[in-house]
């Protein structure tokens, strides 16, 4: 646990939202993790910086490693949050001037997928080493906590993404006859654009959907940014009326869904996701407190429209869900 300091009393605090990730490879079966040089700061961490205004977390976490490392990354599970105090703001950033200020930075275990690996912002080397190497070489204690837990668990994990659809035109105000062909209201496009990068982040190359038009469109904008690269699967039996005329089928789709290891996600509506969300726990096992405690928090009260949920699952013979994410749109809650 990180205590910082309270501010003194009448002195505003700012709190700088930052998000890296702790990239990894295998090289002759070997785990290598990769650190970041600055010179301006003369210290080897791992690549993270500042969201820009209205980012999700997870999608800031990929760009900025893209921009520290030319390194194209995929993100698994989540790794502890690191909390920090920084000096006061001498209001040279735009803060206000005498905030106490403290740093939240958010990490992810990431697999490197593609880059050339070329230099370009702020940075002027890195290194692939091993996590013992690691230790040694982190300039901050803080950051080992991080290395700790990706060490400690399976490094190379599987995310299964649910996402319920965006918001769409209300069922009164919709003068068409067939609800399947509701489209998305103006704050649901909004949505389906902001969920674009954040599905990038995952990598998701297996969708699996409701056919639905307000489904469809609120995973379009990703889609868009794939170069057909993603297998899509526009399932009836995902709709709100396939579901309800044959439950049962829901089963076997998630069996076809999750044949094989590459990310996927599910697209639905709010009366299909309890069932499959249950589904999907029925395979895997939940050995964690706080995981099982945000699996029931969704069985219980469900996804929020427009909301993406991630299972990071372990690999192996009896894999077992190891962490669960939940991005709301408004992008600021991660469980």
């Amino acid at each position: 646990m990180n205590t910082l300091p309270s501010a003194a009393p009448g002195v505003a605090e700012a709190r700088v939202r930052a998000a890296g990730t702790l990239p990894w490879r295998r090289r002759k079966d070997r785990l290598e993790v990769l650190l970041v040089h600055r010179p301006h700061h003369r210290d080897w961490s791992w690549p993270k910086g500042k969201l820009d205004p209205g980012e999700e977390w997870a999608a800031a976490a990929v760009r900025e490693t893209f921009e520290e490392t030319g390194l194209k990354v995929r993100l698994g599970r989540p790794l502890p949050l690191s909390v920090h105090s920084l000096p006061p703001d001498t209001g040279g950033s735009g803060g206000r001037r005498g905030a106490h200020r403290r740093k939240e930075v958010r990490y992810w275990a990431a697999e490197v997928v593609g880059g050339d690996g070329r230099l370009e912002n702020e940075i002027d080397d890195v290194r692939w080493v091993t996590p013992s190497r690691a230790q040694r070489l982190a300039t901050y204690r803080r950051d080992l906590e991080q290395l700790r837990t990706l060490t400690a668990s399976p490094v190379l994990t599987r995310s299964v993404g649910i996402v319920r659809h965006a918001h769409a035109v209300s069922r009164k105000r919709y003068d068409g006859d067939d609800d399947r062909l509701r489209p998305l209201d103006p704050p649901g496009e909004a949505r389906a654009h902001d969920l674009a990068p954040l599905l990038d982040a995952y990598g998701f190359t297996r969708i699996v959907s409701s056919p639905s038009v307000r489904c469809a469109r609120t995973i379009e904008p990703y889609l868009e940014t794939t170069d057909d690269t993603v297998e899509v699967a526009w399932c009836p039996e995902l709709s709100e009326e396939g579901f309800e005329a044959r439950p049962g089928d829901l089963s076997s789709i998630v069996d076809e869904a999750l044949a094989g290891s590459d990310p996927v996600l599910f697209g639905s509506h709010g009366p299909v996701l309890r069932p499959l969300l249950k589904e999907i726990r029925r395979r895997h096992r939940t050995p964690g407190r706080e995981t099982k405690r945000v699996l029931d928090a969704l069985a219980r009260d469900n996804l929020a429209k427009g909301e993406l949920v991630v299972l990071h699952i372990g690999t192996g013979s009896t894999p077992s869900i190891l962490a669960v994410e939940r991005h709301r749109p408004e992008g600021r809650s991660r469980s």
